[in-house]
């Protein structure tokens, strides 16, 4: 099962990491920005940090949509990145590389 699809105008996000897995149209028009690379994640509280390769679809209702390299293969992720790009310059919509912290990241 694929975790985005694109359409001319919208996005269709999947999120496969759960159990029965609800779909989101995301119309153009409610995306403010795109952000990928690499991204610290926090576990066990906060003691464990990481370093992943993620897409994060940032919506205008403060929604956020996250794809992992390692939850969908190198290949796909890639693939959905090459997607995003087309997508964002088809809709003039912000696709901005995440410099890795969370306080540059969300500056725009």
């Amino acid at each position: 099962m694929e975790m985005l699809y694109t359409d001319k105008t919208e996005l269709i996000y999947t999120d496969i990491t759960k159990p029965d897995p609800p779909s989101v149209n995301i119309p153009y028009t409610q995306i403010a920005t795109i952000f990928y690379g690499v991204t610290t994640v926090k576990k066990l509280f906060g003691l464990i940090k990481k370093d992943v390769k993620c897409i994060t679809i940032k919506s205008t209702s403060s929604s956020e949509y996250k794809i992992f390299e390692s939850d969908v293969g190198k290949e796909t992720y890639e693939k959905y990145l090459e997607m995003l790009t087309d997508f964002a310059k088809r809709n003039r919509i912000t696709m901005k590389e995440s410099a890795g912290s969370n306080k540059d990241d969300w500056k725009l």
